[in-house]
Order: structure tokens, then sequence, then C-alpha cells
């Protein structure tokens, strides 16, 4: 009874995560349109939040404390999975990495406070958005195994994948950083 609870949990944080809510918005992106840039990040948090969350209503009754956390996670990496294959979509538009800021929110909101000062300060020094989300990726397991001395097996598990998974996310964007042709963004200068 217990793994179809957990399958059918999984299956609703998918069709969440997939859900195009971000396109019901949003129907036609405009570059200059730093607005609603900013709406459909904050859409896409709400989202892997959501997921997250959908834990806590729906699990909080039948785990411990170290599996009700990897309910969350599971649950979070369901959301994500909705996003990148949507059933919905057929080229996946929103956020990945806005969703899973919303499951660090809710799984570790300190550690995640901690993951955006990284990134604001590597944005703000080096004005590069891509390298910003790389060392912030790579400093939030290392925050969360040596700052906040976490050890939940499955958080650092989850922190590793993020590593993991924002590497392969951007794979392109590192081969860009490295022949120096990534974009660099000027503070309220026209480009």
């Amino acid at each position: 009874m217990l793994i179809i609870y957990i399958i059918l949990c999984f299956v609703l944080a998918y069709l969440l995560g997939s859900l195009p809510i971000y396109h019901w918005i949003l129907p036609k992106r405009n570059p200059d349109s730093y607005p609603l840039e900013i709406l459909g990040w904050f859409i896409t948090l709400l989202k892997g939040a959501g997921a997250t969350f959908l834990a806590f209503i729906a699990g909080k009754m039948y785990f411990s404390t170290d599996n009700f956390v990897s309910f969350q996670i599971l649950l979070g990496i369901g959301a994500l999975l909705g996003v990148l294959f949507s059933m919905f979509r057929k080229k996946p538009k929103e956020r990945p990495l806005a969703l899973l800021l919303g499951i660090m929110i809710i799984l570790s909101p300190w550690i995640t406070l901690c993951y955006l000062l990284v990134f604001c300060i590597v944005f703000i020094i080096w004005r590069y958005l891509s390298l910003a989300f790389l060392v912030a990726s790579l400093s939030y397991p290392l925050i969360m195994a040596f700052i906040f001395n976490e050890r939940t097996i499955s958080l650092l598990l989850f922190a590793i994948g993020l590593v993991i998974f924002t590497l392969f996310l951007y794979e392109s964007n590192i081969i860009k950083l490295i022949n120096r042709k990534e974009v660099r963004y000027n503070f309220g200068k026209k480009r």
C-alpha cells in the first residue's frame, strides 16, 4: 500500500512539474521583458517548492525524519522530470534551476540562503550568470557538509546530484567560458 502511495505522489509531482504554467502566463517571450522573465522564474520556483511541499502534506504521517527528507527529494525529482520531459510540451522551456531552487528552499532554507549569497557574490564580481550558477552549485554540498554539518545521506546525495546536474546543464556555457565567448552582463550600461 505504501509503494502505491509513493508512486501516486511521484506521478502527481511529475504532473505538477510538467504543467506549462510558465507558458500560460507568458505565451511569447520578449528578450527585453526582464520583469516577465523574473515572473517566469518565480512561477517555476513555486512549482518546485510546491512539489516538495506536497511531500510535507502527503508524507509527514508515514515517514520518519530521514525517510521524509528522502520522500521530499523524490517528489522534487518527479517535478524536475516533469519540467525536463513534459507530456504537455515538446521542448522544455522552463528553468530547471529555478525549480531546483524551490526544492532547495523547502529542503534546507539556510543552506539555500548561503547558496544564493555565493551566487550573488560571484555574479557581482565576474558578471557571468553561468559562472555564478556553477560556483554556487559546487559550493552547495560543501556548505551543507562543512558549515552546517549536515549528515543526512539523502540530502548530501541531492547536493552532489545538483552539482552533476548543473555541470550537465551548463556544459555549453562551460565551453563558452573557457573560450571567453560567454555573455558578460553589464549593470546599467547599454549593450
